[in-house]
């Protein structure tokens, strides 16, 4: 006898994700389960009085959306518009500033100033600040600001001296504190290793769990129904980060699922006690990341060539290849995933370099390991991926960011394989997408359009930035839902409406497939449904 449904949702477009285009049908759900789909006539045995059949027209039913990339807990709270200042839409430094000081005025009792999202390469000028302005107008309070891309913090003179920075504190491991000519610090610091001890102190002085409910409602409202909760923490402490996610599955305040990845160490004691400690469908221990450089607009990012504009750097690796392969290595031989963060085709060469020694003495395993970001890739690389098994993770909407500062910063040749999405997905590469949340919002319609357009949200430039490299609205939305899942080893219960998998579903306010490429911005999501419950709802 057949099982009857909770309920049956039926739509004219429905992507299972088993193919690149949307099916007419129904799908059935019995518990946390999808039981059944196919034509609504097939579904007559598994009705009864009490299923709820909702017919969604030619609205379009996905698989959860799945944001393969986040600092969850850490951009929730810097998204708290009491705790953090955004400063995304500053167009220069005295507005940064002025802003600054408003918010200083307005929150009085906040023991440090922290604010998020100041890009000096849209502002006029293109120079970088320094702590002066932030010393005039807060010299007895620490102020803590993090650039859009989360790998650069200004901060003021207070922030430095709570730290113990000064003059003749040297660069720590994998950060930079810059100086001015005369030897003072200019309050800028680089890359996690000089900037997360400053941030720690800041960031404690917030409120986590209320700032993760407020953003996992945020989550419900787009249809992202999985996060996969990356490192850095911005500070915050791994094991604590941890610990909160459990206590709110412990207290049902965890509406999506969170996939942990922790730190890529030698020491894999902690890694092999996560796995252990999480591994419910809502709170997992995914595996492990790494960051090997940093980032092109600071010249860190590790280029196989000298950047265009400053022929006298390629950027640096963060760890040597010989120390990646063993930390590699040694995750390997346990079972971990591995995620490596590589901006430039020197890291991303660098990376694949060293999966394939691994693989060379380890042999090829069933493990989903994954190269984040790919800013540029050198196309004899591109094959490389699939070869080895290396997954693609990338996060569309910062194709857009800066289209014009990428051109000076990688030359004309470089920019062909700049963000190469369609040379790995015809290579036969798994791609998984992700926003770098709070660095990009949790929408996924807005990478969805990034990564089918290559084009601002008011069209620039025209025909799209490296045009060539665009994919299909198809294979957009698999990298939104079933990619993620490969990564997180959940692909057998994740990211596609396949009978037996967890009923994580969403309907959207429209067909994708029939709408122009401005619409994808407009859609709504009309409801969200994790493992059978919905958590949000519009229909």
């Amino acid at each position: 006898m057949k099982k009857h449904a909770d309920s049956i949702y039926v739509s004219s477009a429905i992507f299972t994700g088993n193919s690149l285009e949307p099916m007419n049908g129904a799908i059935a759900i019995a518990g946390d389960r999808i039981i059944a789909v196919g034509s609504m006539d097939s579904m007559n045995e598994y009705i009864d009085d009490n299923t709820k059949v909702v017919d969604c027209g030619d609205k379009l039913i996905v698989p959860g959306f799945n944001d393969s990339h986040v600092h969850f807990m850490y951009g929730s709270m810097v998204r708290d518009e009491d705790f953090c200042l955004s400063l995304y839409d500053c167009t220069s430094e005295e507005e940064c500033v002025k802003r600054v000081k408003e918010f200083a005025d307005k929150h009085p009792n906040n023991p440090w100033i922290f604010g998020s999202g100041w890009n000096h390469n849209i502002w006029p000028s293109a120079k970088v600040p320094d702590r002066h302005l932030l010393d005039k107008i807060l010299p007895d309070k620490p102020v803590y600001l993090s650039s859009w891309d989360i790998h650069t913090a200004w901060v003021n003179k207070k922030a430095l001296e709570l730290i113990g920075y000064d003059r003749n504190t040297p660069n720590l491991e994998n950060g930079f504190i810059e100086h001015f000519p005369d030897g003072e610090l200019s309050g800028i610091l680089r890359e996690p290793g000089a900037f997360d001890p400053v941030q720690k102190l800041a960031i404690q002085s917030g409120d986590s769990k209320a700032a993760l409910r407020k953003y996992l409602k945020e989550a419900a409202k787009y249809g992202v129904t999985s996060l996969g909760n990356v490192q850095p923490y911005g500070g915050l402490e791994e094991k604590e980060v941890f610990e909160v996610y459990k206590e709110m599955e412990e207290e049902g305040l965890l509406t999506s699922r969170i996939h942990l990845f922790g730190e890529l160490k030698k020491d894999l004691t902690d890694a092999k006690e996560y796995a252990k400690k999480y591994c419910s469908k809502k709170l997992c221990f995914a595996g492990l990341k790494k960051i090997t450089d940093g980032i092109c607009e600071s010249h860190t990012g590790y280029l196989l060539e000298p950047y265009t504009d400053d022929p006298m750097t390629k950027g640096e690796l963060q760890v040597t290849p010989e120390e990646l392969t063993e930390l590699i290595m040694n995750a390997d031989s346990e079972g971990f995933n591995v995620r490596l963060h590589c901006i430039g085709d020197g890291a991303v060469r660098n990376a694949l370099d060293c999966f394939e020694a691994v693989q060379k003495v380890n042999g090829r395993k069933n493990l989903h390991n994954a190269i984040e970001h790919i800013e540029n890739c050198h196309p004899e690389d591109i094959a490389r991926f699939a070869k080895l098994g290396v997954i693609a993770s990338m996060q569309p909407m910062h194709i857009i960011q800066n289209t014009d500062e990428y051109l000076k910063l990688v030359g004309k040749k470089r920019l062909e394989t700049t963000w190469p999405m369609r040379d790995l997905i015809d290579a036969g590469t798994i791609m998984a997408f992700g926003t770098d949340f709070p660095v990009i919002g949790l929408n996924p319609m807005e990478g969805i359009y990034a990564a089918i357009t290559r084009q601002t949200f008011e069209g620039y430039p025209e025909g799209g930035f490296v045009k060539n490299q665009s994919i299909t609205l198809g294979e957009a939305l698999k990298a939104y839902t079933y990619g993620p899942a490969y990564v997180e080893n959940c692909e057998n219960e994740l990211g596609t409406l396949n009978v037996g998998n967890l009923a994580d579903i969403v309907v959207l306010d429209k067909n994708l497939f029939t709408a122009k490429p401005k619409e994808i911005l407009e859609t709504k999501v009309l409801m969200t449904m994790v493992g059978g419950e919905v958590i949000h709802s519009e229909l």
